[in-house]
């Protein structure tokens, strides 16, 4: 028993690393909370395919992952814990392919090391639940980066046409996945141009295969890039910026300056990278890192020349690439003096998961008053009452949870008119209901307490007819 246990170790490591954490972010989904990219989703899903190319091309982000999220809306339409579940599937599918994938070409330290990466990097863990593109879009990148070397090395076509799919695919998820696949077909290319130059005519003829497929939205892509104006909304590249985007990434909520450790940490291993870069596994985990940098690189400097465009989870897609590149070079080492040190990076990393695990439970469970207010409105909400606000722009998020010809702001709503209760979501200090009103039109209002919806709390009052 022992013997057979010790045989299949990396086994049991790898899968049993990839079924935890797929358990871990299905806990994660069981909750009334969505923020506002989330609403924007489900309004989008509101629409036919149709519909959602239309709107998609009016907005910043292709329609491949709205179409992919419309399955889900026609097994349960507007279902949160639905389309919680179609964020998790990719993600889970990505550490599957990992555990497959890179231990037959690498190995099964390689395997186990990149997934735990990947799992415990508190962006991934926090955005896998996101009823968003982002764990979609991870799986795709990783999958053009990944089957791209296997394309080069084993120059087996089923590689290319598996590339091409990961490049298509996250073209029409994300813009910033599209940079990012752009990045795996150009360093695909430079190691063509070094070492096999007979792979040149394949890599011109997947490209053009890919450009094709990409012109029909080609239109779309320009014009919304040309049409970004200083005004964005995203903020403009300073020193502050620069320094959130690996806050954002390697940064844990409650134990603050963990992301220098991470820093620290990816020094030593680009340390390890150069010292073995004659290593053919090693080249490509150093082109897999050089996807994540040269996009947040390119990202920047658009943004410092023509206007913000980038922000910091544009990043995500192509962090299965940088998992890929720690978990290569890190198992490299495990034969050396300092595996020592490999193990405090997986004791780290455990740290690490463990920690942000706890901050998305907090997140998606206990930081809103989300179950209270729904509980509230289902108990009390009738037929003939009104949901009134004045936090106008918490009314795109109000309108996915209240129904919506009975969702008025404030500053539109008669109190004159015919209703039986008016509840009235008070943010901020713009009050315009005021004594007078309550006199004139002989209302009656009482204070009900402290609720909220996503992460905006409310006072709640009861407005009525004496």
């Amino acid at each position: 028993m022992k013997d057979s246990i010790k045989k299949n170790m990396g086994k049991i490591l790898i899968w049993g690393t990839v079924a935890f954490f797929t358990i871990l972010y299905f806990s994660l989904i069981f909750n009334k909370n969505v923020w506002t990219d989330e609403v924007f989703t489900f309004d989008l899903l509101r629409y036919d395919l149709k519909g959602i190319v239309e709107k998609t091309a009016e907005d910043v982000h292709p329609p491949l992952y709205y179409f992919y999220a419309k399955i889900f809306e026609l097994i349960s339409p507007q279902n949160i814990q639905i389309q919680k579940i179609a964020a998790i599937l990719p993600m889970a599918a990505i550490l599957v392919y990992m555990g497959v994938v890179i231990k037959k070409e690498f190995g099964e330290a390689q395997a186990f090391l990149s997934i735990l990466f990947l799992a415990c990097l508190p962006c991934t863990m926090e955005f896998a639940v996101q009823i968003r593109m982002y764990s979609l879009a991870l799986f795709f990148v990783t999958l053009a980066g990944i089957e791209g070397y296997r394309a080069y090395i084993h120059e087996d076509i089923k590689h290319w046409i598996f590339m091409g799919i990961g490049v298509l695919g996250a073209a029409y998820t994300h813009y910033f996945a599209f940079v990012s696949v752009c990045f795996v077909m150009f360093f695909l290319l430079v190691a063509i141009l070094i070492s096999k130059k007979k792979l040149v005519k394949n890599w011109l003829i997947c490209s053009l295969v890919l450009l094709i497929g990409y012109t029909p939205w080609l239109p779309s892509f320009v014009k919304q890039y040309t049409s970004v104006r200083e005004s964005y909304w995203i903020p403009p590249i300073t020193g502050e910026v620069l320094k959130s985007y690996i806050t954002w990434t390697f940064g844990l909520e409650l134990v603050k300056g963990v992301e220098i450790a991470y820093l620290i940490l990816l020094t030593i291993v680009f340390v390890w990278a150069c010292m073995g870069v004659k290593k053919k596994g090693i080249r490509f985990a150093i082109l897999c890192m050089l996807v994540p940098t040269a996009t947040t690189v390119s990202g920047v400097l658009i943004s410092l020349t023509k206007s913000p465009i980038y922000r910091d989870q544009y990043v995500l897609p192509a962090l299965g690439l940088l998992a890929t590149y720690v978990g290569i070079v890190c198992a490299d080492k495990l034969k050396s003096k300092a595996k020592y040190l490999v193990v405090l990076f997986v004791l780290f990393m455990l740290f690490s998961g463990a920690v942000q695990y706890k901050e998305c439970f907090r997140q998606e469970y206990k930081s809103s008053y989300i179950d209270k207010t729904m509980e509230f409105f289902e108990d009390n909400l009738g037929e003939n009452d009104y949901v009134i606000y004045n936090y106008r722009a918490m009314g795109f998020v109000y309108k996915f949870y209240f129904p919506e010809d009975r969702l008025i702001y404030v500053e539109d709503f008669d109190l004159s008119s015919d209703y039986d209760n008016a509840w009235f979501l008070y943010t901020l200090n713009n009050w315009p209901v005021t004594e007078n009103d309550c006199i004139n039109y002989n209302l009656g209002m009482e204070y009900l307490g402290v609720y909220g919806i996503e992460h905006n709390d409310f006072d709640l009052y009861r407005i009525y007819h004496n």
